[in-house]
């Protein structure tokens, strides 16, 4: 192989680095970009669930209290 060869395949894998440098510049700035949003939406999404969850768990645990003291209520005489 000659000493231009060697250069010319040099230059290629410098040249291809760089590119693949700026693209993946590029994807981590958009990914950046968009990464606030996207959390937010699945955060959202999440807690909302959590706040369901907790709002049956106190429903239910109301009623359970509730029969709990009807049950006592019919109990005593």
């Amino acid at each position: 192989m000659s000493l231009a060869d060697l250069t010319a395949q040099g230059l290629t894998a410098h040249l291809q680095k760089v590119v693949l440098d700026i693209i993946v510049d590029e994807q981590m700035a958009k990914f950046e970009e968009t990464l606030p949003e996207r959390l937010e939406t699945h955060v959202k999404a999440i807690t909302l669930g959590h706040i369901e969850h907790i709002r049956n768990h106190l429903k239910l645990a109301d009623e359970m209290t509730f029969r709990i003291e009807v049950n006592m209520e019919e109990v005593q005489p």
